[in-house]
């Protein structure tokens, strides 16, 4: 464990990364997330498979963070979701691309500190109504590309949870240390 999940437990059981992010790595995220870049998802989703593997073994399903339906709208891609179905194509588990929505626009994370961050993300999920029933009792890989304080992911986890999900387990591409 990390010394921010010793002080405050995570809602999700555990998490892992294919790389660190740091000046050198930022430019591969950037590269897929912003600059349109959208084949380097299936060279991702074989490191998030390697990186992942653990996870990917105790999982039923993939689910990748949301984007708002308005950056949504101006990006035209979910950089989670391409990375979920790259990752899927190497091992075998089923992509609810849409279980979670994003119901609440939220302004981006960079720059925020910790508290404003989880303020920013708070009830900003919930869970699709057309899959509660698919999500409970099960294993669940949330997906994303970044983790740095883990507000979204660990908001994202507490509405799976909520809704009877069994365990969360998260991969990203990348994590701040």
């Amino acid at each position: 464990m990390c010394g921010d999940c010793i002080q405050e437990r995570p809602s999700f059981s555990r998490a892992r990364a294919a790389f660190k992010y740091d000046d050198a790595s930022s430019k591969l995220v950037t590269a897929l997330k912003y600059n349109d870049q959208l084949h380097l998802a299936t060279i991702y989703g074989s490191w998030l498979a390697k990186a992942g593997q653990e996870l990917i073994v105790s999982s039923d399903i993939i689910i990748p963070v949301p984007l708002h339906w308005k950056r949504f709208a101006s990006r035209r891609y979910n950089q989670a979701s391409l990375l979920a179905y790259a990752l899927a194509r190497h091992c075998n588990l089923r992509v609810l691309p849409d279980a979670l929505k994003r119901i609440k626009p939220t302004q981006p994370q960079t720059g925020l500190t910790r508290k404003e961050r989880q303020k920013n993300v708070h009830g900003a999920f919930e869970v699709n109504a057309k899959y509660s029933q698919a999500i409970q009792g099960k294993s669940l890989l949330l997906i994303d590309d970044v983790m740095t304080t883990s507000a979204t992911l660990q908001q994202c986890a507490r509405i799976l949870l909520k809704n009877s999900a069994a365990t969360v387990n998260v991969l990203t591409l990348a994590r701040k240390i």
